[in-house]
């Protein structure tokens, strides 16, 4: 089957440097919604849900709503990441910080916790979520690869903590890329100068 051709209809002008998103990660739910989360300028973070609901003779009824989160933490927002319910949102920063928030089906974003990646404050340069949506792959300016895992508090049982499981091998240069593999545990991890 070829390849799906690129047909330009017209062109727009540039958008603002100011609503261009830095980063930008979506989803496709089961129920048909899907969250769209951007990062912006300013440690601002513009949440899209659209919740799909159907009646009992399958009439559907779309609902959107639109959530911004300001952040206010040392340094700035690096890297994004949301799971596939689009119900855990991820945030990197340039002083080395995991950051988690829940995403309700409606209502504000709920700051779960944050936790420091590395002894010193390397940036946070790359997320994404792996095993199923179980740990996160962290990337740092250094190189380093490491993924973290919830598991139980020692003080609250009950909750869960995120914390490192493992620390993979690190590149020469600043990690750039990670990406999940579908079918596992495994994570690809490319750095600034290409190696993967």
């Amino acid at each position: 089957t070829p390849a799906p051709s690129l047909i330009l209809i017209g062109t727009a002008p540039p958008a603002p440097e100011s609503i261009l998103p830095l980063a930008f990660q979506t989803r496709l739910l089961p129920d048909g919604g899907h969250p769209a989360i951007r990062l912006m300028k300013s440690n601002r973070i513009l949440i899209d849900r659209e919740q799909v609901i159907k009646d009992i003779f399958d009439n559907e009824e779309r609902k959107a709503f639109r959530t911004e989160l300001a952040v206010s933490i040392p340094g700035e927002i690096t890297s994004i990441a949301v799971d596939g319910a689009g119900r855990m949102l991820y945030g990197g920063t340039s002083s080395g910080l995991l950051i988690r928030w829940e995403i309700p089906a409606e209502g504000q974003p709920i700051f779960q916790e944050q936790v420091r990646t590395s002894p010193d404050p390397r940036a946070v340069t790359a997320l994404c979520l792996v095993h199923g949506d179980l740990s996160i792959a962290v990337g740092d300016e250094a190189g380093g690869v490491s993924t973290w895992f919830d598991v139980p508090s020692k003080s609250v049982p009950e909750s869960k903590k995120l914390r490192r499981i493992h620390v993979l091998k690190a590149h020469d240069s600043p990690l750039r890329h990670l990406v999940p593999s579908p079918r596992g545990k495994s994570v690809m991890s490319v750095s600034e100068n290409g190696s993967l």
